[in-house]
């Protein structure tokens, strides 16, 4: 027993007469905290961070300037004359500056949040595209708003009972043609006296339809 709660001897009951935590006991929720779901539908908290592009162009320029920085020195190291510099550094800067809007560039690795960003981007549109997701059509954060999948969900059973619906109507008029196919076989058959007006009369009972 410990400040009065437990037993007074364990004997007989199983356990080490120890107070333990019930773990099996769940808290009532903390109504000050609200409803933690409702974030979920705040498509800020959903939508994947999109690189800032201006940021981009600038970490690409600067490791064009590193690079023409680099070979300058190197030159003036071997001992080459300040005109020769100038020309080569300056044909090496517009080669550099010519290759960023190409592939060479988005694929060089940085540790840059923004280019993670930007590879992040291009690796998710390439998973998406090759499981066939459009974009105009999915939108991030949709599987979580729990009202626009109750909507989507009515809609799609409007939707089954719409094609039932136009299914049982078509079965129906396919049913009434060879119905009526029958009845003007009968009728031919009367018409020739190969039968009767009964016979007709009685196949007209069985379909539940008239011959006019």
């Amino acid at each position: 027993m410990y400040n009065g709660i437990g037993l007074t001897t364990p004997r007989g009951s199983g356990t080490n007469g120890y107070v333990t935590r019930n773990l099996s006991s769940l808290r009532a929720r903390d109504p000050r905290m609200g409803d933690r779901g409702a974030d979920l539908n705040n498509d800020q908290f959903l939508k994947p961070r999109q690189p800032n592009k201006e940021i981009l162009l600038h970490e690409q320029k600067r490791q064009v300037e590193v690079k023409c920085l680099e070979l300058r020195l190197k030159l003036e190291d071997e001992g080459v004359d300040e005109d020769s510099i100038d020309d080569q550094v300056g044909t090496l800067r517009k080669k550099l500056l010519a290759e960023l809007a190409g592939p060479t560039a988005a694929d060089t690795r940085s540790t840059s949040t923004h280019q993670q960003a930007a590879r992040k981007a291009k690796e998710a549109q390439r998973f998406a595209s090759a499981l066939g997701i459009r974009d105009d059509v999915h939108k991030p954060g949709e599987a979580f708003n729990r009202e626009l999948q109750e909507q989507k969900r009515q809609e799609k059973i409007a939707e089954r009972e719409r094609r039932a619906a136009e299914f049982a109507e078509k079965e129906a008029r396919e049913e009434r043609r060879r119905a009526l196919a029958v009845l003007a076989v009968i009728a031919e058959d009367v018409a020739a006296g190969r039968r009767t007006k009964d016979d007709l009369k009685a196949t007209e009972r069985e379909l539940g339809m008239r011959w006019d």
